[in-house]
């Protein structure tokens, strides 16, 4: 009955510490998670248990058995750390949680299932373990291990624009005089007198119009006549007068039935056409998966490397695209790979180049922002080494910028480098998975 109440301390100590797993940060999602950690609480309970059937008559040594028990998952936590980052951080709290919950429980719960009238509750520890291990391996999904996975961006929401017409002439003419102008408005069947100096002639029914070099004052009847008032300019309209542009003078009129010459708008092209030269840069990454499996971890999982430093020119003009990629610049959850890499895999070549001599012919329904997917085929150089490389690849013109999601994969054979080992890795597969997103943007 002891070891009962030990497995139910565990089982409680299990949900407890599943739950604060959460929000830390794990060393390495596939080994420490919310499953892995719920077990580990069981097995502390069952070990208090087991300790509180010994030393039940002696507290104390109970009590310094289980803190002795907390300093050895201290001390290899520690130790750990030179192998895995934020294991101490991860394990340490959770432990502390793990035993103090069982150290405390175990005497209490030992109490309570050593009553003969307790009949089928003696047996509640058997639901309590299947609560602890469903809600543990149900978290298992939320961990916070970065993926190697990458999409294309959702869309840019696509708003109408409404673009106003050319204003159209009004009824009631507008006349506006410059220094030294005139404006003549013609009646039904006008006449005016020309000065020696300038003439303005705005055709009507029958009518003439003449300007003064000075100042010219119109006033229109059924049988108009001008006067001339010295700068002063009077516009009368009448039923259908035109507009006339001296150099020294203006006249504007309009009427009902005037037909306004056609003003020049720019043309609207029938399609998009490929620009040239788009610039890789923001938003950009590639990310590196390999399998792999550390020392002392039971399992294997996928390390994931990463980076922002792209940098090149995506051409639509058949001229290469070409990517350069930093890669002293990748980085995973681990400090000792990142200088694994930099230090060890590419000390002197800082730089990777992926080439596409030429892009396939895009159809009109990428410039309008269809999905475009197909196989590109390409090459990275490392160093001296150029490696043929196939993509998969969907892409997406979205006005200024383009969207590239590329897929392959290559071996540590093809790029011409022995498999990487470190003391601390026990297994590393041959095949690398590589994602790359590309946004390029319009120069």
């Amino acid at each position: 009955m002891i070891l009962l109440a030990g497995l139910t301390a565990g089982a409680i100590a299990a949900v407890i510490v599943a739950l604060v797993s959460l929000p830390l940060h794990s060393p390495v999602d596939s080994a420490f998670n919310s499953a892995t950690v719920s077990i580990a609480a069981i097995a502390v309970g069952l070990i208090a248990g087991l300790l509180w059937m010994r030393l039940s008559a002696r507290i104390m040594w109970y009590g310094i058995s289980l803190a002795g028990l907390f300093i050895i998952v201290l001390a290899a936590a520690l130790a750990g750390e030179s192998v895995l980052d934020r294991l101490a951080s991860f394990t340490i709290p959770l432990a502390a949680i793990a035993i103090i919950v069982c150290a405390v429980l175990t005497p209490l719960l030992a109490n309570f299932f050593v009553r003969p009238e307790l009949g089928l509750l003696k047996w509640s520890p058997i639901p309590a373990l299947i609560v602890a291990l469903v809600l543990g391996f149900g978290l298992i999904t939320q961990g916070d291990a970065e993926s190697g996975d990458l999409a294309l961006p959702p869309p840019p929401s696509r708003a109408s624009t409404l673009t106003a017409d050319p204003p159209s002439p009004t009824v009631e003419p507008t006349a506006a005089a410059m220094p030294v102008a005139t404006t003549a408005a013609p009646t039904v069947e006008p006449t005016a007198t020309a000065m020696p100096v300038a003439t303005t002639t705005v055709p009507t029914v029958e009518p003439t119009s003449t300007v003064m070099p000075v100042a010219t004052t119109v006033t229109a009847t059924v049988e108009p006549t001008s006067t001339a008032m010295p700068v002063a300019t009077t516009t009368v309209p009448t039923v259908e007068p035109t507009s006339t542009v001296m150099p020294v003078a203006t006249t504007v009129a309009a009427s009902a039935t005037a037909t306004p010459e056609p003003v020049a708008t720019p043309a609207e092209a029938g399609g998009e056409t490929a620009e040239e030269g788009f610039i890789i840069g923001e938003g950009s990454k590639i990310t590196f998966t390999v399998e792999e499996e550390l020392r002392g971890s039971p399992v294997r999982f996928d390390a994931v490397m990463s980076s922002t430093g792209l940098s090149g020119t995506a051409n639509l003009d058949g001229q290469p695209s070409v990517v350069t990629l930093d890669l002293h610049s990748l980085t995973s959850d681990q400090s000792f790979r990142d200088r694994y890499v930099r230090d060890r895999m590419f000390p002197n070549t800082p730089e990777a180049v992926v080439t596409v001599e030429d892009l396939p012919d895009l159809p009109q329904s990428f410039f309008e922002g269809a999905e475009f997917t197909g196989q590109l085929e390409g090459s990275l150089q490392i160093g001296e080494t150029v490696t043929p490389l196939v993509f998969d690849v969907t892409a997406r013109h979205d006005g200024d910028v383009i969207n590239v999601l590329g897929l392959t994969t290559f071996t540590w054979e093809q790029l011409g480098i022995v498999t990487p080992t470190a003391r601390s890795v026990v297994y590393l597969a041959d095949e690398v998975r590589v994602q790359v997103l590309l946004v390029a943007h319009a120069p």
